[in-house]
């Protein structure tokens, strides 16, 4: 899908009634159990306020945000961690964030956009997504093992350097927030480059910092990409895969990717019904998992882009993490 201009005014709203309807929708599934379990062990464990502040390095106590700037040291045996990480399908575009806190090493901040499809010579200039994810199991959890995969927003805004395309380089910026938690937010700024002129490729370096307590402040480098594929008039496929390195000095690896093909059925004269599958999977310090499910997406047209709802459910067929198997629900847009 080639990013188009979309009026801002009515992008925000469609972003703000989305986020409304999505929280009034999920606000029991998503906040009820996450509220059960830390009452639960509340009465478990009373000194819980006292093992995460002797978890946490000094300077996340001190001020919130994790810095990269301070000597690496030898990471201890794993121990309970708390990890927030999601991927976000839109029609094309996908969103992948991860949050990750394992034992005394700093948490692997969200991850970045996978590229949108290469520009075009007189196409836009600015570019970007949108999206709010919707998943049981996105709140507090001190489990025994990771957590990958929360509700959670989020929008990134990229600027093309040379709007005919010829030099391939963008600024981009980008926040994620977590839905169910006050914690976890950042932002990020930083510079792409597209090698393959037409190719959904992207190489980004960029330094991110934490908005709320327990962002991270750090440098961060990855390579993405994706593909589009359409089969005849009716099946579509799609895929992506993005793997980088965070922290100049910790040096964390992420990867994850998805795959997903479908049906696509006709609404009216301009909605689209995409029936099918996919699988989705993601790997980082601490936690790891590959899901499997059915997924059925509505596709509407809002002014020169479109608007994606898509309805999935998740099996868990390897790794550890949580969530487990469960629904999950997404509202994302590109423009």
């Amino acid at each position: 899908m080639i990013a188009r201009r979309m009026g801002p005014i009515r992008f925000l709203w469609i972003v703000i009634g989305g986020w409304c309807a999505m929280r009034a929708a999920f606000g029991l599934v998503v906040t009820l159990p996450a509220m059960m379990k830390v009452e639960a062990l509340a009465r478990k464990t009373p000194a819980v306020r006292e093992i995460m502040a002797a978890v946490a390095p000094a300077s996340i106590a001190a001020t919130g945000v994790i810095k990269d700037d301070q000597p690496r040291r030898k990471r201890p045996e794993a121990r309970p961690v708390r990890v927030a990480a999601t991927s976000l399908p839109a029609d094309f575009a996908q969103s992948v964030l991860i949050e990750a806190q394992p034992s005394e090493a700093p948490p692997v901040p969200s991850l970045p956009l996978p590229p949108l499809p290469a520009a075009t010579p007189g196409s836009t200039r600015w570019h970007g997504s949108a999206w709010l994810f919707a998943r049981d199991g996105g709140g507090v959890d001190l489990a025994r093992f990771g957590q990958l995969g929360g509700s959670q927003a989020g929008a990134r805004l990229a600027w093309r350097v040379d709007g005919s395309g010829r030099i391939p380089v963008s600024i981009a910026t980008r926040a994620y927030a977590p839905l169910s938690t006050r914690s976890g937010a950042e932002g990020a700024i930083g510079i792409e480059i597209e090698p393959i002129r037409r190719a959904a490729l992207r190489l980004s370096v960029e330094r991110r910092f934490g908005v709320t307590r327990g962002g991270r402040d750090a440098w961060s480098a990855y390579a993405a990409g994706g593909l589009y594929r359409e089969f005849g008039r009716d099946i579509v496929a799609d895929a992506y895969a993005q793997a980088g390195i965070v922290g100049a000095r910790r040096r964390d690896l992420f990867a994850d990717g998805a795959v997903r093909a479908g049906r696509r059925l006709r609404l009216g004269r301009t909605h689209r019904l995409i029936v099918g599958a996919g699988a989705w999977g993601a790997a980082q310090p601490g936690a790891k998992r590959l899901d499997v499910g059915p997924r059925v997406a509505i596709v509407v047209p809002v002014d020169r882009t479109t608007v994606t709802l898509a309805s999935e459910y998740r099996i868990r067929v390897a790794g550890d993490a949580r969530p487990g198997s469960g629904l999950a629900l997404t509202l994302a847009t590109d423009f």
